[in-house]
């Protein structure tokens, strides 16, 4: 409660701060699910008792994803799935009145119109969910096929990849059947151990530098799982970002504060960096 929780929120604010006025009115989904949220409570005003309270329920726990994604400061597309389900949730329900409206079912059918309507609502539908989806699909990465450590394992293969986000190759790893040994899917404590601070120590990939117990022990975990496992595959994070001033180049950091060199000379060769990671595969015939 001391010292782990509040590391883990120092660190969550290192991955980036978005201001909530952004999230809530600079952002489409947000505005849509507020403006369904209070058509629907406005239709529930009209509804009979039991309805109406559902409606009101509903519009209520439309407010709450909008909530969440606000409270959670980063604008990122996963924040935003509740949301998402709720507006096909409110959404279904306004299509539902709308057709129970007698003139507009008579009007339909005069015209002939209702099958057409009925097409038009599950393109729109199709369309919303293109339009919301983000830039990488939930649970999936894409393009995994292109992706360069490809050219260096095979299927069945173990994979170490040091990396402060998840997102950018984890994924794909598994998507293409190599096998993550690591114990840390993602190097976290190096975006903890740091977020406290308005920018990185003048000597943080200086071997003089000490590194904060946290992230001494993702490290200490990390030389363990390489020399334990040795996976034919290792790939470190070689990048900064100018928008997080605490974001650790891995691979520098890593060499810096292990004995990590030594031993990649020995069992690995290096085959340059791709995509933003410096890769290494592990020598024939060890």
């Amino acid at each position: 409660l001391t010292e782990v929780g509040p590391s883990v929120v120092e660190g969550y604010r290192g991955y980036g701060y978005v201001p909530a006025i952004n999230l809530i009115f600079g952002d489409f989904q947000s505005l849509l699910t507020l403006g369904l949220s209070a058509l629907l409570m406005l239709l529930g005003l009209r509804q009979r008792a039991a309805l109406g309270r559902l409606f009101f329920v509903i519009a209520i726990l439309g407010l709450a994803t909008v909530l969440s994604f606000v409270l959670q400061t980063k604008g990122w597309r996963y924040h935003a799935l509740p949301m998402l389900n709720l507006i096909f949730l409110m959404g279904g329900l306004l299509l539902v009145q709308a057709f129970m409206r007698p003139r507009l079912r008579i009007l339909l059918r005069r015209r002939r119109l209702d099958t057409v309507f009925l097409a038009a609502t599950i393109i729109v539908c199709v369309l919303i969910g293109v339009m919301l989806a983000p830039e990488f699909i939930y649970g999936e990465a894409r393009d995994a096929e292109q992706m360069p450590f490809l050219h260096y394992s095979q299927p069945g293969d173990a994979v170490i990849v040091a990396d402060i986000e998840v997102v950018t190759v984890y994924p794909a790893v598994i998507q293409t059947g190599r096998i993550p040994v690591g114990r840390y899917p993602m190097a976290y404590p190096l975006a903890f151990a740091y977020a406290n601070l308005s920018a990185l120590p003048d000597d943080v990939y200086a071997a003089s530098h000490t590194p904060p117990p946290l992230a001494q022990t993702y490290l200490d975990v990390l030389m363990d799982d390489i020399e334990q496992k040795q996976p034919p595959l290792i790939l470190l994070r070689a990048n900064t970002r100018s928008d997080v001033a605490t974001y650790v180049n891995l691979a520098e950091y890593i060499k810096a504060h292990t004995d990590i060199e030594p031993l990649l000379a020995r069992q690995y060769d290096y085959q340059g960096i791709a995509s933003g990671y410096e890769v290494y595969v592990r020598k024939a015939g060890l």
